[in-house]
């Protein structure tokens, strides 16, 4: 899902109507969310999972931990995610606005050269031909928007906030979670790559946002190259990292079992020489 928010950046004139453009501006926040919350959720869930029937073998408790009493925080957080984004598309929704370029007017005044992006509602008193933001999200547009048709523009703001804010105290709790979990072998725990991952992860934004703000509002091809990279990143860094390694463990936990099956066998099979007793004596 992470990576599919790739697909809607990409959209312009005429791939799309002007309610196909505004409906693909709210899809990459949907898409980002919700496969955020659902690949750290599930990691969140199986740790804290392995995590409680550690703490009760170490206490020499009998103890059953059921799949819905760790999944009921994960779902939560989906849910959150879910409702927060929702609310965001019925109250202050992005929309795709077409700005001029600044320089680029004619001598009787008309704009020879545009570009388009998705914008948050515009702002009281901003320059309506200001489009500018960060990977191709603004704040203002020149679609002729007002806070009566879009909702007040510090509600996108907040509620984008927001979400990041929930997202980041997800992750916060999944990396205590994986600490806790540091010692576990990676055949029941992925610990070790899951904060290998992050740490590549939150490099990786680090040298994209200054990009983002280096590549200016009159760089809508710069912008969405360095969007489309971070989202690229993101989700690699998750599967490569992550899964990966989980696969390779799998594939030479099944080697191990075929080799100790093939060890059984051997031991089970009559020794030769027991054989070849047994058949002189026969034959004697």
């Amino acid at each position: 899902l992470m990576g599919l928010a790739i697909v809607p950046l990409g959209f312009e004139e005429p791939m799309a109507t002007q309610r196909g453009l505004d409906a693909a501006c709210m899809a990459s926040p949907w898409l980002l969310s919700l496969g955020f919350s659902l690949t750290f959720s599930a990691l969140f869930a199986k740790t804290l999972r392995i995590n409680m029937l550690l703490s009760g073998g170490r206490d020499m408790r009998r103890l059953t931990v059921k799949a819905g009493q760790v999944m009921k925080p994960a779902a939560a957080l989906v849910m959150l995610n879910a409702v927060i984004v929702a609310v965001w598309t019925a109250v202050a929704p992005l929309r795709y606005v077409r700005t001029a370029v600044e320089g680029s007017e004619d001598e009787y005044g008309r704009a020879m050269a545009s570009y388009g992006m998705c914008s948050l509602p515009r702002a009281p008193g901003s320059d309506p031909s200001n489009g500018g933001g960060i990977g191709g999200i603004g704040i203002g547009g020149n679609d002729g928007s007002d806070d009566d048709e879009s909702g007040p523009w510090w509600v996108g703001v907040l509620l984008a906030s927001l979400l990041v804010a929930v997202n980041g105290l997800a992750l916060a709790a999944a990396l205590y979670q994986i600490r806790r979990a540091g010692h576990i072998e990676t055949e029941y725990s992925e610990a070790t790559y899951v904060k290998l991952s992050m740490t590549f992860l939150v490099q990786s934004w680090l040298i994209g946002f200054p990009l983002l703000f280096a590549a200016g509002r009159d760089s809508p091809m710069g912008r969405y190259v360095v969007s489309s990279t971070l989202i690229f990143v993101a989700s690699q860094t998750i599967l490569l990292l992550i899964f990966v390694p989980k696969l390779y463990f799998h594939r030479e936990w099944k080697r191990k079992q075929e080799r100790r099956e093939r060890e059984r066998e051997r031991k089970m099979q009559r020794p030769t020489w027991l054989a070849n007793a047994e058949e002189d004596t026969t034959a004697a």
